[in-house]
């Protein structure tokens, strides 16, 4: 006996996969394999506060952010 292992990326594919086989009558198995996913830095919300890399220094930033804005005042017709 031969053995083929497909990785559905989805749950539709899956039970498309199922389906099909059911109507082609090929016998088959499931086998569920639980993987414990690795936690990487910016999967978590909070680990997105905080500071960052940069070449910049905070005065620079700041002064940079301040005169980013558009503070002007608009005309309005309503």
């Amino acid at each position: 006996m031969k053995t083929v292992v497909l990785h559905p990326a989805s749950q539709k594919e899956f039970n498309f996969l199922i389906s099909l086989l059911e109507r082609l009558e090929v016998p088959f198995d499931i086998q569920e394999e639980i993987f414990e996913e690795s936690r990487q830095v910016g999967d978590d919300i909070q680990d997105l506060f905080g500071s960052w890399k940069s070449d910049e220094s905070g005065e620079e930033l700041i002064k940079k952010i301040y005169s980013a804005r558009n503070d002007t005042s608009r005309e309005v017709n309503l």
